[in-house]
């Protein structure tokens, strides 16, 4: 990846204020809402219903808590929203659309002419599938406990878990227990 182009789109993330973050938002329908230095929205990212999509202005992240579960900056916000309205787009015209959007000023000709280097993206897509196969292709090794061990641990009550929904029953019988050790 061009080094201009990577500098030019961490300029772009980190300068923006979480007032425009909010904005945007707004614009994409998540129903936004400022805390501090967190907003709450409704999670747009996989066009959910649930507020439990965050946005971290410190470190200018986003952090879904539903069905996708993952961690992912503007851009990336973008290029899902886009995928879930049939439109496949790259970083780069994510990074365009955020320009765009908030009217940003840039020497236009000198980032559209970085268009021109996709390739080298494309080839960075490739590296990262390749990559993604091996990963996928890796063994993972689990230890195994004798099972008297095991019959031994405590199983407390993790209070963050039964408030999500889960209720002591199941937890016992997931057989949900740790080692205060180890």
């Amino acid at each position: 990846m061009n080094n201009n182009l990577k500098e030019w789109s961490e300029n772009i993330k980190n300068n923006l204020t979480i007032e425009q973050v909010k904005d945007l938002l707004y614009s994409l329908g998540a129903d936004p809402i400022i805390k501090g230095n967190l907003i709450t929205a409704r999670t747009i990212c996989h066009n959910g219903e649930s507020h439990k999509l965050y946005y971290y202005d410190n470190t200018k992240l986003f952090r879904c808590f539903t069905e996708c579960s993952s961690i992912f900056d503007i851009y990336e916000l973008i290029i899902k929203i886009k995928k879930i309205n049939g439109e496949e787009i790259n970083l780069f015209q994510a990074i365009n659309y955020i320009i765009s959007f908030f009217n940003l000023s840039f020497s236009s000709n000198s980032f559209l002419q970085k268009e021109k280097e996709l390739n080298e993206w494309s080839i960075l897509n490739k590296y990262e599938e390749n990559n993604l196969l091996e990963e996928q292709k890796k063994i993972i090794d689990y230890k195994f406990y004798n099972e008297e061990i095991l019959k031994n641990l405590p199983q407390p009550k993790i209070p963050m878990w039964l408030k999500e929904g889960m209720t002591q029953e199941v937890l016992n019988y997931a057989e949900i227990a740790f080692d205060p050790v180890n």
